[in-house]
This record gives structure tokens, C-alpha cells and sequence, in this order.
């Protein structure tokens, strides 16, 4: 009986991992995303750390047209969730929170630090999967960090408004709110300065 109830947990618990991951690029969902950033937004807090939330649009302007086959698109957004993944650290967490659209947790990174990184994310992309005219990648990003105020809601409007902003400027852009200049020079944290890799 007791080995019974044990099977069934870890049945529970392998079910429940399921749920929470997106099938086509592995990483986790939207569902992930929302109950882990209320988890993490109480821990910043607690702990008075910094906590980034990106928010990236994908515009592939062929790769959603009807005459693109299924298996290609899952594969292109597949290759791109990894050069996101790549371009992170190993302790950030990367979410698939709709079709085209990721988030990306950076932990103890203010804006300034964040948007560094969504920049080289930003055109790593476009340099290494945009080869092809046919299926020209528009990166649009939209950056906020948490204010002591914020809540879940609060902290993903202010990212999605940032978001919004880079796409009604064109696209293809990085932008955060509150805005920060591109021509301010910091220096990069130790922290960023570590390996993104897996």
C-alpha cells in the first residue's frame, strides 16, 4: 500500500512538471511564469534585492504567414528560445508565455544591468537566425524592475507598456520604464559578468 502511494506522488508530481512546461521549446509557461514571479517578488522584497522581469515580442513577419508549414515554426521558435537561453545566466529563468512572446526573470539585476543583456540578446538573435530575407526577425523588448510598491500585476504592465513603447518606435528595439538613455555607459556588474551558458 505504501509503495501504491508513493507511485502515485511521484505520478502527481511528474504530471504537475508537465503542465508547467512549454511542449515545443522545453522551457517553462505562462502558467510557471505568473506562479513563481508572485514566489519571487516576496523573496526580492524580504531580502531588499533587485528583481528584473523582460518581456520579448518575436516578429517573424513570414514565419506566422499561413504558407509556413507547422513543423518549421516550432522549429525556428525552438532555435530562438536557446540563443535566449544562451545569452542568460544559468540562474535567470526563461519563459515561453505565449506564441511569440518570452519572459525572462533576472534575479539581483537592476534595469541598467537588465537591458545590457536584452540588448546582446537582441542582436545575437537577428545575427544568427536572420539569414534568411524571407523570414526577417523583429525583436521588440520591454523591460521593468520591481519598485517597492509593486505587485505581480503592477511589474508586468510596467514591462508590457516598455514593450509596447518598443514596438510603436518601429521595432526591433529594447526599451525599459522608466526609460533609460542608450548612450548611458556603465560599468557591467560582476554579476553579468559571469557565463550565460547552460
Amino acid at each position: 500500500m505504501v509503495i501504491k502511494i508513493k507511485r502515485a506522488n511521484v505520478d502527481i508530481t511528474t504530471l504537475m512538471n508537465q503542465i508547467l512546461i512549454d511542449p515545443v521549446t522545453g522551457y517553462k509557461n505562462r502558467q510557471a511564469f505568473e506562479t513563481e514571479l508572485d514566489t519571487e517578488i516576496v523573496r526580492s522584497k524580504r531580502y531588499q534585492r533587485s528583481l528584473s522581469i523582460a518581456i520579448i515580442d518575436i516578429d517573424l513577419l513570414k514565419l506566422f504567414s499561413d504558407n509556413y508549414d507547422y513543423k518549421s515554426k516550432n522549429d525556428s521558435i525552438k532555435k530562438i528560445s536557446q540563443e535566449i537561453k544562451t545569452n542568460i545566466r544559468i540562474t535567470d529563468f526563461l519563459y515561453r508565455i505565449d506564441i511569440n512572446v518570452f519572459a525572462i526573470v533576472f534575479f539581483e539585476t537592476d534595469l541598467i544591468e537588465a537591458k545590457k543583456v536584452c540588448e546582446a540578446i537582441r542582436k545575437k538573435i537577428s545575427s544568427v537566425i536572420d539569414k534568411n530575407a524571407e523570414n526577417k526577425i523583429m525583436i521588440s523588448i520591454g523591460i521593468a524592475m520591481l519598485e517597492e510598491t509593486d505587485n505581480k500585476i503592477n511589474l508586468c504592465k510596467r514591462a508590457e507598456n516598455a514593450l509596447f513603447i518598443s514596438k510603436q518606435n518601429g521595432g526591433h528595439q529594447v526599451s525599459t520604464l522608466p526609460a533609460i538613455a542608450n548612450k548611458e555607459k556603465t560599468t557591467v556588474a560582476a554579476i553579468l559578468s559571469r557565463s550565460r551558458s547552460d
